[in-house]
């Protein structure tokens, strides 16, 4: 199995507003412990981030293969200190697909009331807080699974404040499980996201043979070693000759 990681800073372009969380009290009646902040995200990460990656994905895997969203928690009302909060499964029974397109639907239609979503899950033993979760197993052949998130660690946050000068640092990931590292559909759902993985490999070959040329130049052993596992038919005594001759 492989998997492909795409990772991208948010906290350079969007804000997220901070307050205090009940967690002081919560975290003696409850089994797991949740975050002592609150924070909540501008509904502009999804519309300008994720939204745009229905069309690239249904573009690849078809219509039928919806993105199943696991964990979203949206705030509802006139301001930040005034609203109330709906989880991904309190939407279906306002009729809503529990899918992304579902969600996007939902915030298309109701605009005006959303104030943003705030972190809805915190995974204590990896410091990871959650503010979206979406997820479809079997999308191909030979593609496991695609998920896609938006976090912030907590083990990453001194970088953050001193980076972007912001205490959590949104990051939207990206992660594809496949079986095979070059499968056509990943390489065009790459495509679709604007990805020119054509370069990347390119880059790669280069950067490893320039590697293996510094290395070969360094150490005469080195060199044998390369010829040996490229030139299989040649002998002992013909790479010792080779040798003798470069060297």
């Amino acid at each position: 199995r492989s998997f492909c990681i795409i990772r991208k800073n948010l906290a350079k372009d969007y804000e997220i507003e901070v307050d205090a969380s009940e967690a002081p009290v919560l975290n003696k009646l409850l089994d797991s412990p949740q975050p002592y902040e609150s924070s909540m995200a501008n509904l502009n990460i999804l519309e300008n981030e994720i939204f745009p990656l229905i069309d690239a994905y249904k573009n690849v895997f078809g219509d039928e293969k919806e993105l199943k969203l696991k964990s979203i928690k949206l705030a509802i009302g006139g301001s930040n200190i005034d609203y109330v909060t709906i989880r991904e499964n309190d939407l279906t029974k306002y009729d809503v697909k529990p899918t992304l397109s579902g969600l996007r639907d939902f915030i298309q239609e109701n605009d005006d009331s959303i104030l943003g979503f705030l972190d809805c899950e915190y995974i204590s033993e990896e410091g990871n807080v959650i503010y979206l979760n979406c997820e479809k197993v079997e999308v191909s052949d030979n593609i496991y699974s695609l998920k896609i998130k938006i976090l912030a660690s907590m083990q990453q946050r001194g970088y953050f404040l001193q980076e972007e000068h912001k205490y959590y640092g949104l990051q939207l990931f990206i992660i594809i499980e496949s079986r095979k590292p070059n499968d056509d559909k990943l390489f065009k759902f790459l495509k679709e996201l604007g990805i020119d993985w054509e370069l990347i490999f390119f880059r790669r070959r280069l950067a490893i043979h320039d590697w293996t040329e510094i290395e070969c130049q360094k150490n005469s052993e080195n060199l044998k070693c390369f010829i040996r596992a490229k030139y299989d038919t040649l002998n002992y005594f013909d790479i010792n000759n080779i040798i003798r001759i470069i060297v």
